[in-house]
């Protein structure tokens, strides 16, 4: 998917004209959370992620001519991380990713009114109920059947954020009244 999306890239920037930046406006606007993957430690070794990236990937896309910085491939890498779709198998697997530009402008919700419906490379937004005019368009970015802890800690891993939808709050309001 990295070195997809590294040649979109270029594409989209030859065919817009653009010399002076590393990213398409596409790619550009996406979220990387770039500062929090930095932080990170992989695993029980030394290694950052920014190291274990580049260090894995810059010699594999040199290889192959491509003339990318260390930072827009760790760059890449982060808007992929916290943008991409997953498909998932029957039991449940992710088997492939892609990124759907126009599902990363979706918000997260424990409680949400739309779905991600995958048919072949086609991604379609699917109402789940019914949804009243201005109402925010919603998808799950996680398993919601868990519990409201262990939700907001796969979304603090994954994407980064605290989760305060509705339910969210509902359950720690209900967790709360029982202590």
């Amino acid at each position: 998917l990295l070195l997809r999306t590294l040649e979109i890239n270029e594409s989209e920037k030859q065919k817009q004209g653009i010399v002076d930046t590393e990213l398409c406006p596409e790619l550009e606007m996406l979220e990387s959370h770039h500062d929090k993957f930095l932080q990170l430690k992989l695993s029980d070794t030394k290694n950052n992620a920014y190291d274990i990236v580049t260090k894995t990937y810059s010699p594999f896309l040199q290889d192959r001519g491509y003339t990318v910085t260390e930072r827009t491939l760790f760059d890449v890498h982060c808007k992929l991380a916290v943008n991409a779709n997953a498909f998932q198998g029957e039991q449940g697997e992710t088997v492939s990713s892609g990124l759907f530009p126009e599902q990363t402008l979706l918000n997260h919700s424990c409680r949400p009114n739309c779905l991600n419906c995958f048919r072949g490379l086609e991604v379609l937004l699917v109402a789940n109920r019914d949804i009243k005019r201005g109402e925010e368009l919603t998808i799950n970015y996680i398993d919601v059947i868990k519990p409201v802890w262990e939700r907001r800690a796969m979304l603090e891993e994954k994407s980064h954020f605290f989760c305060v939808c509705e339910r969210c709050l509902e359950e720690e309001s209900a967790e709360v009244d029982k202590a």
